[in-house]
């Protein structure tokens, strides 16, 4: 469910560092995998 989640969100190669709720928004915090992060 997770990943299913993360590939509906743009987010397949990242690591999620946190989530929160502002107002109406889910704010999600990632970084990129190590090894994804010297692509363009």
């Amino acid at each position: 469910m997770k990943s299913l989640l993360l590939l509906a969100l743009g987010l397949a190669r990242t690591v999620v560092l946190g989530a929160r709720i502002e107002a109406e928004r889910i704010v999600v915090s990632v970084r990129p995998y190590k090894r994804e992060q010297r692509r363009c």
